[in-house]
């Protein structure tokens, strides 16, 4: 498995590229739409909150969304090249940046009612899953809430084929060194963790590329059926809420 100083690396490198691949290709900014929305609805859920913790906050991209919700961010991230990105992207909302591994947070237990991490997930295997959870866990103030995501398992397999096409047009690769989650696999996880899955919803989907292609409204009308029901298998990532 990959050592933090691995992960620091690669991210340096990938600090002045990594927004613009992933949110503003024609897919990224579907998903973008589709991301934040199932963010925002959950969040709607729990409100108020007021100060917010983000882990590995990469460029910004949450964490300037969270801003943009009126919430107070903490955003933590084990490279500092992707925190000036973000300290761009969020200009002066008052963030708070804090260099972090996320499996040593230094914040102490209970600290926040609403611990946020996304798009990092997806890099582990289930056991360091576990120890990242049961750390953002520890920081989470009783009855406060974990909003995660990760990608999805189901998907990957239905979806293959596009999935692989996606990949050689996109990135000119076969596939991305991702790991991947279920259902069923994440209500254990977050139940080993001391936390209890609210809503599991699915977000958008690298089908919809073709729909966007047409239209992007097309696609993003689509990809909100993929939330709940059937069509969740079809999503591209599983967004998790969980209470403490």
């Amino acid at each position: 498995m990959a050592s933090g100083k691995h992960y620091k690396n690669f991210y340096t490198k990938e600090a002045h590229t990594y927004h613009s691949s992933r949110y503003d290709t024609l897919y990224g900014r579907i998903f973008r739409t589709l991301h934040q929305e199932t963010l925002g609805s959950m969040i709607d859920t729990i409100q108020p909150v007021d100060q917010v913790l983000e882990v590995a906050c990469g460029t910004g991209y949450t964490t300037a969304y969270l801003t943009d919700l009126g919430l107070n961010v903490i955003a933590t991230d084990l490279t500092p090249a992707m925190m000036e990105r973000a300290q761009e992207t969020t200009g002066s909302r008052g963030v708070k940046f804090v260099e972090a591994n996320a499996l040593s947070l230094p914040f102490p237990d209970g600290a926040f009612e609403l611990v946020i991490s996304t798009r990092f997930m997806h890099l582990f295997p289930e056991e360091m899953q576990l120890r990242v959870l049961r750390e953002l866990s520890r920081v989470t103030s009783s009855g406060g809430h974990v909003l995660v995501d990760f990608d999805n398992l189901s998907s990957r397999l239905i979806l293959a084929i596009p999935h692989l096409l996606y990949n050689l047009v996109r990135y000119r690769r076969i596939a991305p060194d991702t790991h991947y989650n279920n259902v069923h696999g994440l209500e254990s996880l977050f139940t080993r963790a001391g936390l209890t899955p609210q809503r599991i919803a699915g977000v958008a989907g690298y089908h919809l590329f073709a729909a966007g292609l047409l239209s992007e409204r097309l696609a993003i009308r689509l990809g909100r059926g993929h939330s709940d029901g059937a069509m969740r298998l079809f999503s591209e990532q599983l967004v998790v809420l969980a209470r403490k």
